[in-house]
């Protein structure tokens, strides 16, 4: 028996449903939630380093850059890849600056150590409170970039590192270099600031 025109309509039809309803939703896990930012929003978290006291200070801004050249800093690549404004699923990387080099005062939170001339950045509000109420001199900077506060749309961790001897963090998106920051650079207490797209 040949199969009808009609017949053969009804079998691809009913393909069609079986495939449409086996098919996941895109992006709906928790490692992709439904709105993720486009990748090509994302901007270069460029990464200074000042000689004189070996401190790091983090931007995606051509004025923060130009601030950084006219303090004495150098160009050190780039960490990461983050937002500059609010995107869907990202929360902000709050920057917290402290600028008297004629103190040695610290602060603590979580057992990460901040010291005056340091550039810190977190994603946790609270941990930001606590840098700002424990050094006289620590200023908030307002928001650096935006990120993810947890591993989802295809991002990494942002490393941070302390160095007890210079009293610098480090952050980088770069698991080799993190590595050889913690076997060669003097740094250790890593932690995750936040998860970026890589560079």
């Amino acid at each position: 028996m040949k199969p009808s025109a009609s017949m053969i309509a009804a079998v691809l039809s009913a393909c069609a449903t079986i495939t449409t309803q086996a098919a996941p939703a895109p992006h709906t896990t928790g490692r992709h939630p439904k709105h993720c930012p486009a990748p090509s929003a994302a901007s270069k978290l460029y990464r200074f380093f000042q000689n004189d006291s070996a401190h790091y200070l983090y931007t995606t801004s051509a004025a923060a850059s130009a601030h950084a050249y006219a303090a004495g800093y150098e160009f050190d690549g780039v960490a990461a890849r983050v937002f500059k404004t609010p995107q869907p699923a990202t929360v902000p990387l709050h920057h917290v600056s402290n600028s008297n080099s004629n103190s040695n005062t610290n602060t603590n939170y979580n057992n990460h150590a901040v010291q005056l001339e340091d550039n810190f950045y977190t994603t946790d509000v609270r941990e930001r409170d606590a840098v700002l109420a424990g050094a006289e001199s620590a200023r908030d900077e307002g928001v650096a970039a935006h990120v993810f506060a947890r591993r989802i749309c295809g991002s990494v961790p942002l490393y941070r590192l302390f160095n007890h001897g210079t009293g610098a963090h480090f952050y980088t998106a770069d698991e080799e270099e993190r590595e050889q920051a913690l076997a060669d650079g003097g740094y250790d207490e890593p932690a995750i600031a936040g998860f970026v797209l890589a560079k």
